[in-house]
């Protein structure tokens, strides 16, 4: 199924070879270490078959004609899947995303992440609220994205700031995001950074449910670009 410009795979469909893929990694247009052609020419040399830049953006962000022009102009040359888009924060348990209208159709693809944290009238970091009321949110504004953005957006690093926060998310949360991205045609990330102690977990619900699956490794710099593949080789 395409979301955006991409067409993702379900759980279920993942092999040793097609699930070689990095679709969430940052360059210097925002705050990444390495430009992009030194990330791609690492996802090339590390002998994945897709890849996406995926730049934060916020609403009044207005780099990204310049940024989605370079992308443009290096996937032209480019041995690989190569797409462009947007990491976007969940601004509230409405599921807002913090991205310009234009922005959106301008990428290939979208994901919504949650970040920092609206609690009592301001943002707050993770480690500001308890893990409770963390929990209870980021599942919120993760499954309330997922309803107003339907078919549209990849769900970005779920449970991160509660496992960032305090190394836990709990099982059954996973569950019920899962649910809804098959409910809301959403593709559920699966984050190299954030996800890697739950991993047999993951996989397990994913197999069970079987929604579209994105895998990322949140590369800020060229050494933690992807070398493997998702399903075991």
């Amino acid at each position: 199924m395409a979301y955006m410009n991409v067409d993702f795979l379900k759980m279920r469909e993942f092999n040793a070879l097609n699930s070689r893929i990095d679709m969430h990694m940052h360059t210097t247009w925002t705050d990444g270490k390495n430009s992009m052609q030194e990330m791609v020419s690492k996802a090339i040399e590390n002998g994945l078959s897709q890849i996406a830049i995926t730049e934060h953006i916020r609403e009044q962000s207005d780099y990204y004609t310049d940024y989605i022009s370079e992308a443009q102009s290096i996937k032209k040359k480019a041995n690989i899947g190569f797409f462009c888009g947007f990491e976007s924060k969940i601004k509230n348990v409405l599921g807002d995303l913090d991205i310009s209208e234009a922005a959106m159709k301008a990428a290939d693809i979208i994901v919504a992440s949650v970040h920092r944290i609206p609690y009592g009238g301001e943002y707050l970091y993770p480690k500001e609220i308890s893990y409770d009321d963390l929990c209870d949110l980021e599942r919120e504004m993760s499954i309330s994205v997922i309803r107003k953005n339907e078919g549209k957006i990849i769900l970005g690093h779920c449970g991160g700031m509660s496992i960032a926060a305090y190394g836990r998310f709990p099982e059954d949360y996973f569950r019920d995001i899962i649910i809804e991205c098959v409910k809301y045609n959403a593709v559920f990330e699966f984050n190299y950074k954030y996800h890697h102690i739950y991993e047999n977990l993951l996989k397990d619900l994913l197999l069970e449910f079987n929604p579209y699956v994105s895998v990322g490794s949140d590369a800020h710099d060229v050494g933690m670009v992807s070398k493997r593949s998702f399903i075991n080789e």
